[in-house]
């Protein structure tokens, strides 16, 4: 038989002959309850009745490290009516549990591959025609440590604008005249 059992005696998994064919090599997850020093003993006995045991001990500790979280985009400054794609990455050393993301502050749904369009518009525009759109995400681990981060996009008002065109002219003009003159500004 081959078992694999806690400090007070709870087996956590166990292979022997009357269940099967005894594996040389098993993987088994162990999940503590809380933190603290756990005792794992893996104990085996052969055709012959030898047993033998070994014992490894393993510490849980607190995750107290926060998820890292980036948001690219596409653009930084837009003229109003321009799509901008925002793209979210976050990584944690033990797990992502929870992945939230915002458009000034109102949530918005990610794709699955993490990216959000956004077309840019002209309300809210300030006096100089330009406002300032707050991308946010925040990432939580499954220890509920949390980051958050922004990224800024700067939308600017079309120039519709048409150019003034002044002419003058001298009025008359002799052929080979050197002192005519025109000027378009």
């Amino acid at each position: 038989y081959v078992k694999l059992m806690k400090e007070d005696g709870t087996v956590l998994a166990s292979y022997d002959k009357a269940s099967g064919e005894i594996p040389s090599r098993f993987e088994y997850i162990f999940t503590p309850e809380a933190l603290g020093e756990y005792s794992l003993i893996a104990e085996a006995q052969d055709n012959c009745g030898n047993v033998k045991q070994y014992t490894y001990k393993v510490t849980c500790v607190a995750d107290t490290s926060r998820p890292t979280v980036s948001i690219a985009l596409s653009k930084t400054e837009v003229l109003c009516g321009t799509q901008v794609t925002a793209t979210v990455t976050a990584t944690d050393d033990v797990k992502i549990s929870e992945l939230k993301f915002y458009v000034d502050g109102i949530e918005q749904t990610l794709s699955e591959d993490g990216t959000f369009t956004y077309l840019s518009d002209d309300t809210n525009l300030d006096a100089n025609g330009s406002k300032r759109v707050t991308f946010s995400a925040a990432a939580i681990d499954t220890s509920g440590n949390e980051r958050t981060v922004n990224s800024y996009l700067t939308v600017k008002k079309a120039d519709t604008t048409q150019p003034t065109i002044t002419l003058s002219v001298s009025k008359t003009y002799a052929y080979k005249n050197t002192n005519a003159y025109m000027t378009v500004t």
